[in-house]
């Protein structure tokens, strides 16, 4: 048996390897990536909730601001205390990835309200 002991085609293996490696690590960037925003935005929104609900003191108002911006409101509570009142919210949201190992739905809680 007769082997080619010439650098004929190693570019192109090494090449292969390259393209592979940096469409792993690019795969693995936008799901990272989708993650967070995805977070971010939760976050935001369930300030606006949060804020909804300590306006009118009122979680029927949390619940459908919630419904607006596309989250499901899982707890909403409205505490009046001697000096003024807080109110607190738990949103969710499902996550249009559905990768193993990684979550499917998202969470946040926010509190806003008012201190005299």
């Amino acid at each position: 048996m007769k082997f080619c002991h010439d650098q004929r085609g190693a570019g192109w293996v090494v090449s292969l390897i390259v393209i592979l490696l940096l469409t792993t690590v690019g795969g693995a960037w936008m799901v990272v990536t989708s993650y967070s925003s995805a977070a971010r935005k939760l976050s935001a929104t369930g300030d606006l909730v949060a804020l909804a609900a300590a306006t009118n003191r009122s979680c029927r108002d949390a619940r459908a601001v919630a419904a607006k911006n596309g989250v499901r409101l899982l707890e909403c509570s409205v505490q009046t205390g001697a000096n003024g009142y807080v109110a607190r919210v738990k949103i969710g949201a499902k996550m249009s990835w559905k990768l193993p190992g990684l979550p499917k739905d998202l969470q946040s809680v926010a509190e806003a309200g008012v201190v005299d």
